[in-house]
């Protein structure tokens, strides 16, 4: 077994037991280990960046001191993380990314106009309640260069996210390639597709079992979610495309995103979906077991194939 092997196994069989720091820790003690380019080997054999193995390899070097206790109920726990450090707030993180405020708002961009005659707009972006927001969520297909975004007004769950891929399937997918048998997925690690999401799993399921297809799923390195081809082939077009154009209604976003092109033949569709996507939804041991996944040799938490089951008729 070569030393990637094993410390990728030591590393699979360990991560269930081990919090944020300890993972931090062990990690920078097998790179110490290993000596020169140890740092660079154990990030590739876990997944973990080279910057958190530093850091480790510099909280190793400080003697230790018990950390002052955080109490849970009756029992007390040691604080993992430094201060400051963790998932912040929803107010500090403010990602809308993926979501836009329907109505008279500011969008960034710039477009000729009349001198004298700008396009007014509210000072303050604080959602319209009989308007709401929109999540887009898309998919791309490298080979066609073309792309389905499924628009939703709901929440951005593992539940809408597999209903898009559906809702492209049903509408693209299979008029392009009547003779598939699987479907490939690139997605990111985190967010409503993250690969540690029971729900995201458990509806791809679903999918693959509706479909016949087998389905393959790759899912980007945590901190690469820039390298998703879906960021600069297609989404950016979209934000250049509807730039300095407030989104009035439902009907003028969809149409926004439908009339989106590029010189190299990118061609989009996009439709409403009103449907509610509760959050929330948890998904048991038992159920999660009935899920039929294979995991993939390399890096086997990312990289993973749902496959069909059989129904009995």
């Amino acid at each position: 077994m070569s030393t990637i092997e094993a410390l990728r196994t030591k590393f699979e069989a360990l991560i269930p037991y081990m919090d944020e720091k300890l993972r931090r820790l062990w990690a920078a003690s097998e790179a110490v280990a290993l000596g020169k380019g140890g740092i660079k080997t154990v990030a590739f054999a876990t997944g973990l960046s080279c910057n958190t193995i530093r850091t480790g390899i510099k909280e190793l070097q400080i003697p230790f001191k018990s950390n002052n206790p955080v109490k849970l109920g009756m029992k007390t726990t040691p604080k993992v993380r430094k201060p400051g450090g963790g998932r912040k707030k929803v107010t500090e993180t403010a990602d809308t990314k993926k979501k836009e405020l329907i109505g008279n708002y500011k969008n960034n961009g710039s477009e000729w106009q009349r001198t004298g005659e700008p396009v007014k707009v509210k000072v303050h972006d604080l959602t319209d309640p009989d308007k709401g927001k929109i999540i887009p969520y898309g998919v791309y297909d490298l080979t066609e260069n073309s792309g389905w975004v499924n628009v939703g007004i709901s929440h951005d769950t593992a539940e809408f996210a597999v209903s898009s891929i559906r809702q492209w399937w049903l509408n693209m997918g299979q008029k392009l390639y009547p003779e598939a048998t699987e479907i490939l997925l690139t997605a990111d690690c985190g967010g409503s597709n993250g690969y540690r999401i029971r729900l995201w799993k458990t509806e791809l399921q679903k999918l693959a079992t509706e479909t016949g297809l087998q389905i393959r799923v790759a899912h980007l390195p945590p901190g690469t979610s820039k390298w998703n081809k879906i960021e600069h082939r297609m989404f950016c077009h979209i934000t250049e495309n509807w730039r300095s154009r407030p989104l009035l209604s439902r009907e003028v976003a969809i149409n926004l995103i439908s009339n989106t092109s590029t010189n190299k033949g990118l061609k989009l569709k996009a439709s409403l979906d009103e449907a509610e996507y509760p959050m929330g939804k948890k998904i048991s041991d038992r159920d999660f077991l009935q899920v039929n996944l294979k995991k993939d040799n390399f890096h086997g938490e990312w990289n993973y194939s749902i496959l069909p089951k059989l129904i009995d008729k």
